[in-house]
């Protein structure tokens, strides 16, 4: 059992700070208590409907106080009991906010599975998105050909949208959590 504790403060790209996060035990039990649906797709939808309205802030990953995409997916698995949700990596290359596509397709195969079909998305599953013909997007599918994600542009929130002609064109693939439900 490995002992993991978030920081006192996080930081913002705009120099704003949150406050502490608690402390959990990885593999103790100590993680966030849920009671909902039974399976973890499910689970992460419903968790990621209770950030809707969050303001998108880059890196970060706090209900109702900001996250970026991966923030989204991270913090609603994190309060789901799933931390591994944080280790994916989708670090920042250069000075711009553009995203590492091969370390983020990296993470994703290594955490989750990869889905063939891209019809055959569930509650709960990860969407992957090209921007500007990169993987650089994650959105958590509603399983009503629709997402929840963290959206850069007016209103700059976490949103639920139908997937639509913009972002289905733009489906790279979907990933489903490693439990098999």
């Amino acid at each position: 059992m490995r002992e993991r504790s978030w920081p006192a403060a996080l930081p913002f790209a705009d120099g704003g700070r949150v406050g502490p996060t608690a402390p959990y035990l990885v593999g103790s039990g100590v993680l966030p208590s849920y009671v909902g649906p039974s399976n973890t797709g499910e689970r992460i939808l419903a968790e990621a409907r209770s950030w809707l309205g969050t303001p998108v802030r880059w890196e970060a990953s706090v209900k109702g106080v900001g996250a970026d995409c991966r923030g989204l997916l991270a913090g609603a698995a994190r309060e789901c009991g799933r931390p591994e949700a944080l280790e994916i990596e989708a670090r920042l290359v250069g000075y711009s906010r553009r995203i590492d596509e091969q370390a983020l397709v990296r993470g994703l195969n290594r955490l989750f599975d990869p889905v063939a079909d891209c019809e055959e998305a569930r509650p709960g599953d990860v969407l992957a998105f090209r921007i500007n013909r990169k993987i650089q997007h994650l959105g958590i599918a509603n399983g009503q050909r629709g997402m929840i994600h963290a959206y850069m542009s007016d209103p700059a929130q976490v949103v639920e949208v139908p997937l639509g002609t913009f972002w289905a064109a733009r489906l790279a693939g979907i990933w489903r959590w490693r439990d098999g439900d």
